[in-house]
């Protein structure tokens, strides 16, 4: 160790080196991000830490703001072109020096593992990482590269909105499910009807002054609250069949309805009995 004096250099042993002080670096944890991690991992999400920084560091700082298996890393500058990426990602969360061709890898491997992938990141690196995403988050004040391919950009660098941008997320698929189910009911058994009185040869039951008010009062008026409604409940993926599993019985039943009444009708006209006149045409 060489020490400058007034004029000369002279070299100096570590025994005669007196500290002076200590100085700690290290990455700040805002401390809101514990519990912004666990109700996401409460919520079914898998949390993965892909940095260009030294594993070692990115594990304790991973360990520090709660990250599950977050001990366990892997150095990225270490692996082969050949490594298996599908392998990694299911059995890792924290990966360090992550160059951005192996990140878009890792993402594209647990996207044939069947899941559906969100990126957050705020550099050129991740550029190719956000665009192989599904679900592209950059960081405001970043790079204006990762802000251009980014579905959404985090105006206030704060993840804590993270737990904002899944609950609108579920919040609408939530409700499009619910008032689906209302307008795939009137167009069953719409349709349903108008084969029955086709072959039948007779006229539709409905009038358009009948349905209008019917169609604002059944389905218009109660869509507009329940898109409204903030459910924050967890899609099940069964977008369909959910659906369906409302409509149908619901439409199914307004046909049996409209059968009974008809054929009611039909059989006390024929007994010559007077009746009040439906609310159908007939």
């Amino acid at each position: 160790m060489i020490a400058k004096g007034t004029g000369d250099l002279k070299k100096l042993d570590d025994a005669s080196l007196k500290p002076m002080g200590w100085l700690k670096i290290a990455d700040e944890v805002r401390p809101s991000a514990k519990q912004t991690f666990n109700y996401l991992a409460e919520q079914g999400i898998d949390l993965k830490v892909i940095s260009g920084d030294n594993p070692v560091t990115v594990s304790n700082v991973a360990q520090r703001a709660g990250i599950k298996g977050a001990k366990d890393y892997v150095d990225m500058s270490q692996q082969t072109d050949n490594v298996d990426f599908t392998y990694l990602v299911q059995n890792y969360n924290i990966f360090g020096r992550v160059s951005p061709t192996q990140k878009r890898n890792l993402i594209k491997s647990y996207q044939k593992l069947g899941k559906t992938v969100g990126m957050t990141g705020d550099g050129v690196n991740d550029v190719l990482a956000l665009k192989q995403s599904d679900c592209a988050i950059a960081v405001a004040g970043g790079n204006d590269a990762s802000q251009s391919v980014a579905d959404f950009v985090l105006l206030d660098a704060n993840f804590d909105n993270m737990i904002n941008i899944l609950n609108e997320g579920r919040r609408v698929i939530n409700n499009i499910e619910r008032v689906a189910s209302m307008y795939l009911n009137k167009t069953i058994y719409s349709i349903i009807l108008a084969v029955i009185f086709i072959f039948v040869n007779l006229q539709y039951p409905f009038h358009l002054s009948q349905l209008t008010p019917a169609t604002m009062l059944t389905v218009g008026i109660p869509s507009f609250f329940l898109a409204l409604e903030p459910d924050f409940s967890r899609p099940t993926g069964r977008f369909m069949d959910n659906v369906l599993s409302i409509a149908a019985p619901a439409a199914l039943s307004i046909v049996t309805y409209v059968i009974i009444f008809f054929h009611f009708y039909k059989v006390m006209h024929k007994c010559h009995l007077r009746i009040v006149q439906p609310w159908f045409h007939l």
